[in-house]
């Protein structure tokens, strides 16, 4: 049974009087969604499917509002009882759906969901399916073509160099890596969101852990340098001047931080390279604090846990990349612009963090160590909807104030 979706209209759709005229055209959308051969594992009908229906008809070319919605339904009820079980690209063009519907028929692509989704290949049905299509149509509505500004997306994603003459097999394989992030639920629409996905792909989270101590608490991080992985003391870092005490470790049961190793542009302030496996990785600072933020191990850890940023060499905006990182994460951020490695070790031998002089000859201090806290809004601000909002509506109805203007949509 289809029904019209309250998020549409508000959650008093069934007692509008026009409740039976919008349940025919839904009806006619879903009908002519099932007839069409080119949609037979694309599953049932969906919101996404009625979203798109709506926007693609020539009556939304103005925008989408309740009335637009209410038209292009009436047109749906009369194409449908006009042409009975004619197809869905018969009433509305949908490039994109289209092209999901091929590749669904061409790949294998319950193996594909099994994996994405982590379920045996057996356990992939018509939800997984669906799920799985409407992510290969948000890759596609990403991706809409190879012009200059899909190459370079998908150049992003890939962590490549434009290249014209490669734009179709590119397109191809970030469509895939799209999909894959869409179908986790990523919004990849953001293309640091979708590389840092294609970063978690290459293996950005298997063999770069730290692991690391402070007194009798056992802690972890992520080692983007490259090295090889070490037990780190936290509870002291070094300086010439000798061992001194963390910051971070004063005080009764502190928190043991999270100590994050990467290697950060000396001249772009934008750029940051991660390193595992022998291979290294460009992205751009927005993309490394989205790849912290996918990062499933921090994101057990209490909000408490602050991040620890140790950059081995100079950077050209550390500031501006611990402040973009708390912000991110919503977690404190102890950096320092002396360059830091893991080459001292504490009385016991431990390696412990090791602060150099900076470039001009500075050297660290007592207390060379600073934070970034999680800013505040300015302003007060909705929290993102877990559904779509409703549509606006486009002119008074009877409940509006007395004022005559137009009601709020619920």
């Amino acid at each position: 049974m289809v029904k019209v979706p309250g998020s549409f209209f508000g959650h008093d759709i069934d007692d509008d009087p026009g409740f039976d005229d919008l349940l025919r055209g839904a009806a006619a959308v879903d009908q002519m969604w099932r007839s069409d051969a080119d949609f037979e594992e694309a599953g049932p009908f969906t919101l996404d499917l009625l979203h798109r229906v709506v926007a693609a008809h020539p009556e939304a070319a103005a925008g989408v509002d309740r009335q637009t919605t209410r038209r292009v339904l009436a047109a749906a009820a009369e194409h449908w009882a006009r042409y009975p079980g004619d197809g869905l690209v018969s009433f509305v063009e949908l490039p994109a759906v289209e092209a999901a519907a091929q590749w669904l028929a061409e790949g294998d692509v319950e193996d594909e969901a099994a994996a994405v989704l982590r379920l045996r290949t057996d356990d992939v049905g018509e939800a997984e399916m669906s799920r799985m299509f409407w992510a290969r149509v948000k890759a596609e509505e990403t991706l809409p073509g190879t012009g200059p500004d899909a190459r370079e997306f998908a150049a992003r994603v890939l962590h490549r160099e434009p290249d014209p003459s490669a734009a179709h097999a590119r397109r191809t394989e970030a469509l895939d890596v799209l999909t894959r992030a869409f179908a986790v639920g990523r919004e990849a629409s953001d293309p640091d969101i979708a590389a840092a996905y294609a970063l978690k792909e290459a293996g950005a989270y298997d063999d770069t852990a730290l692991d690391t101590v402070q007194g009798a608490s056992d802690g972890t991080g992520r080692d983007y340098t490259g090295g090889a992985s070490q037990d780190v003391d936290l509870a002291r870092f070094s300086t010439p001047a000798g061992l001194v005490d963390a910051p971070w470790a004063q005080g009764k049961d502190r928190p043991v931080p999270y100590p994050v190793r990467v290697v950060a542009d000396a001249d772009d302030p934008e750029l940051i390279e991660v390193s595992w496996g022998g291979d290294t990785y460009e992205a751009t600072a927005d993309e490394f604090a989205e790849l912290l933020a996918a990062d499933t191990v921090l994101a057990r850890t209490e909000l408490t846990v602050p991040v620890l940023l140790a950059l081995p060499g100079p950077a050209a905006d550390a500031a501006g990349l611990a402040d973009r990182i708390a912000r991110r994460l919503g977690r404190t951020v102890w950096w320092t612009g002396f360059p830091a490695d893991l080459s001292g070790t504490d009385d016991a031998g431990d390696p412990v963090l090791t602060l150099h002089p900076a470039a001009d000859g500075t050297a660290p201090g007592a207390d060379p160590w600073q934070r970034a806290r999680p800013a505040h809004p300015a302003s007060a601000e909705d929290a993102p909807r877990p559904v779509p909002a409703p549509l606006p509506r486009s002119r008074p109805s009877d409940d509006d104030d007395r004022t005559g203007a137009s009601a709020p949509a619920p």
